[in-house]
């Protein structure tokens, strides 16, 4: 899988932005949920909204004690994330 990725705040929010195969994703967690795009461009993986294709996936993270969880994941965490739906996303596409 080819996918590059660069950390874009090192507080809070977690955000990521980068490439899989030819498509930009955006990764953004905050609060108590996280969402990953992949669009054309990073504008439009950015605004969630896309000309074209987009694939979009949204998750929580972490509970009801820690409503801030995932402002401050991991980012490792945030890296398999980011790793699976990208997995998912080629799967997907090349159906």
């Amino acid at each position: 899988m080819n996918i590059e990725m660069t950390r874009t705040c090192d507080t809070a929010p977690v955000q990521y932005e980068g490439t899989v195969e030819d498509k930009s994703f955006y990764f953004r967690a905050r609060w108590d949920e996280w969402s990953f795009t992949v669009a054309d461009s990073l504008e439009e993986a950015v605004d969630g909204f896309s000309e074209g294709e987009i694939f979009l996936r949204t998750g929580s993270f972490g509970d009801n004690q820690h409503p801030n969880a995932a402002s401050h994941m991991p980012h490792q965490e945030a890296e398999r994330i980011i790793q699976a739906c990208a997995a998912e996303y080629l799967s997907q596409r090349n159906r």
